[in-house]
């Protein structure tokens, strides 16, 4: 499986691997993913030149098929069976076959992944990772000296400032954390008052996967909010408009320090949309925040409650946001 961004030339080196074989006279087969999807709905018309039985298993029985621009295509339920169903029949029938996809295999769906990745038949090479907007580099801190030395091997229980009741939370806490980094999957959230060590678990987190290759985001909120504010605000927003779209479909997400700012429309309706196309896509996401959920919001919090996609880590009591006080008022009615 060759993955990278467009432009990288997968779709070149796939192309090329076939035109090798067919100058040698051996049959190999060249397929848009998109292109066939399409062509096999076709088949289904009563006057289709190529019934659609016969279009399938001239596919799925290919002596070499390339299967291009995998990821690219609607999905629809139907188009995932039978792009299963194509993948696990020349997987179970050891054919040779190539895919390129702009997707990196966490993205994919759980079933295809099982197949494409399967250490004892496939290969997976990373052509290019998707360059990342300018604006984004700024954003992500995981580079930052202190966030690059918070990993799992690092973090010292005994450091933690909460009481010794909430020892074994601690340990709970570091044990799914491990658990989350071996293995992406839904969403972890770490709630808990401040130098709880939430931050260190999600960087380690994101430091774990960024070993074994990956590219993982993490974002400290509120820097991520100050750049909205003037992003949308300014002439041109497009650079904007990219950078929070990286951050939404981001393979890997941590959001650091999701604060009080929550409790500003603007800002809880772009954290709203972030959150919520991860969590309608079930990207892996990271949270922590020092708020309970109820200062949150009921938005925000309806997607952090859904225990199907959600495990929320609590490290002591979260701290409560202070209302703003009023200045005091003298007898009388005057101001002092």
């Amino acid at each position: 499986m060759l993955c990278g961004a467009s432009g990288c030339g997968k779709t070149h080196i796939a192309a090329a691997v076939v035109n090798a074989l067919l100058e040698r006279g051996e049959p190999a087969l060249f397929v848009v993913v998109p292109d066939l999807l399409d062509h096999l709905r076709a088949a289904y018309q009563p006057d289709a030149e190529v019934r659609y039985d016969a279009l399938f298993e001239r596919v799925r029985n290919a002596r070499v098929l390339v299967l291009d621009d995998l990821g690219t295509q609607a999905p629809t339920p139907w188009a995932q069976e039978k792009l299963f169903q194509l993948v696990n029949h020349r997987f179970n029938a050891r054919l040779p076959t190539i895919v390129t996809t702009n997707q990196l295999p966490e993205q994919m769906d759980e079933r295809l992944r099982t197949r494409l990745t399967d250490a004892g038949l496939a290969r997976v090479y990373v052509l290019e990772a998707r360059r990342r907007p300018s604006d984004m580099r700024v954003l992500d801190v995981l580079d930052h000296p202190l966030i690059r030395e918070m990993t799992l091997e690092r973090f010292d229980a005994r450091q933690v400032h909460l009481a010794g009741d909430d020892r074994r939370r601690i340990e709970n806490a570091y044990r799914q954390a491990l658990a989350f980094a071996e293995a992406p999957d839904g969403w972890l959230l770490f709630m808990g008052p401040h130098s709880a060590g939430k931050t260190h678990l999600a960087a380690a987190i994101a430091n774990y996967r960024r070993q074994r290759g990956e590219a993982p985001l993490f974002v400290v909120v509120p820097d991520l909010l100050d750049y909205l504010r003037r992003g949308f605000s300014a002439e041109e927003p497009r650079g904007t408009f990219e950078t929070f779209d990286e951050m939404k479909t981001a393979p890997l997400l941590i959001l650091d320090d999701l604060d009080a700012q929550t409790g500003i429309a603007w800002v809880r309706d772009r954290l709203f949309q972030l959150l919520n196309y991860r969590y309608t896509a079930r990207l892996p996401t990271v949270i922590t925040t020092a708020l309970t959920l109820d200062e949150l919001g009921d938005r925000l919090a309806s997607r952090l409650v859904d225990h199907a996609v959600c495990t929320a880590i609590v490290l002591g009591e979260p701290q409560r946001a202070e209302a703003p006080r009023r200045p005091p008022r003298g007898r009388g009615g005057r101001r002092t």
